[in-house]
């Protein structure tokens, strides 16, 4: 009976409950917290900038914006909390990480060991970079919940994993591929007007994906632009479902969807790059036929496409010195690109056997 109650009795003191037996000593109710959902990283003037959004607003809580400098991130966070109009500051519903490029040129490794260190936090959180900018502007730009940034995030987030564009890496997979190679990648973005991208948008500023920024040793050395970040989602077996335009007959843009496209790097030497792609005709520009003897045109089309890609990813490995995709080699690969496209909507096809006759068919 001895050996059972002795431990027992250990587990009891250890507990660290009151005596008044509650399990509720350590609640606190939600509008009690600050809760934050986009987390802002600067580099300003020698010192960091920490600059946070709890999100939209709700029912029981109002959106809420605070911003701190200080010489490192725990004193910053502290100032916050001064400034917090409630309780404590909740991180564990970070949902995006936002960083200033001037903070990414300085170097991510303070961010991460914030984040590896803290008891609320988390690594499987998005990270983005703003491309000539700072994250406390994209995230103070907001009018109310107009183009709140965490809704921002959040749409961006999905879309371009649907487009292909880019791709959004998270801290912990960053930090898994700067331990392999010494490299990784972020989405970029850059502070835009709506009416930019969407001129009948209601006014106020938003984000914009431009691609990647390609980080070296944790430090910022180059933004990919499109057509290179388009090959790094090719190569990385990242690429959606997004639209292509190719010429077609007489001048027109034929449209294609993206359905498939997978990589494979075999060893060398030279270490060779296959790629398959697949795509369907989606739309065409009038007065421009898309008929069947046009599809091998297409295909040789999508191959260049695709090949332009590859070559522009590649030698933005080779132009920054960063193996941000954990090639292994310094050697230019062989590409081998198979390119097919489908006709799988009919309705745009030329019924006449007559006037297929007359494009070469």
């Amino acid at each position: 009976m001895k050996r059972i109650l002795i431990p027992l009795l250990l587990c009891l003191t250890m507990t660290g409950c009151s005596h008044s037996g509650s399990i509720h000593a350590n609640f606190r109710a939600v509008e009690d917290l600050q809760l934050v959902q986009t987390f802002g990283f600067d580099w300003e003037d020698g010192e960091i900038t920490i600059t946070v959004s709890s999100g939209e607003e709700t029912e029981k809580l109002p959106s809420s914006l605070l911003t701190a400098s200080a010489p490192d991130i725990p004193q910053a966070i502290e100032l916050l909390q001064d400034w917090s109009a409630r309780e404590d500051l909740y991180f564990a519903h970070i949902r995006y990480v936002l960083v200033g490029e001037e903070a990414a040129r300085h170097g991510l490794e303070t961010l991460l060991d914030w984040f590896e260190r803290g008891i609320q936090t988390r690594l499987d959180l998005p990270v983005f970079i703003v491309e000539g900018g700072t994250a406390r502007d994209l995230i103070c730009s907001g009018d109310d919940d107009l183009y709140e940034i965490t809704a921002v995030l959040m749409s961006l987030e999905r879309d371009v994993e649907r487009r292909g564009k880019s791709w959004p890496f998270t801290l912990r997979e960053l930090a898994a591929r700067m331990d392999r190679c010494g490299a990784g990648l972020c989405t970029s973005v850059r502070t835009v007007e709506t009416a930019e991208n969407v001129p009948s948008a209601q006014e106020g500023i938003t984000a914009l994906e431009t691609g990647f920024a390609v980080l070296r040793d944790w430090k910022l050395c180059a933004f990919s632009g499109q057509e290179a970040a388009e090959g790094i989602c090719l190569l990385l077996n990242r690429a959606g479902a997004g639209n292509i335009l190719l010429p077609g007959d007489g001048g027109g843009l034929v449209t294609l969807e993206m359905g498939r496209a997978r990589t494979r790097m075999e060893p060398g030497p030279p270490p060779t790059i296959r790629a398959n792609c697949r795509a369907s005709v989606v739309s065409a520009d009038a007065g421009t036929p898309v008929h069947a003897a046009l599809l091998p045109l297409l295909e040789e089309e999508l191959g260049q496409w695709v090949a332009q890609r590859l070559e522009a990813a590649l030698q933005l490995s080779r132009e920054t010195e960063a193996d941000f995709l954990d090639l292994g080699t310094d050697t230019p690969p062989t590409l081998l690109i198979n390119a097919r496209v489908e006709r799988s909507y009919d309705i745009l096809f030329a019924e006449n056997a007559a006037e297929v006759e007359s494009h070469g068919g």
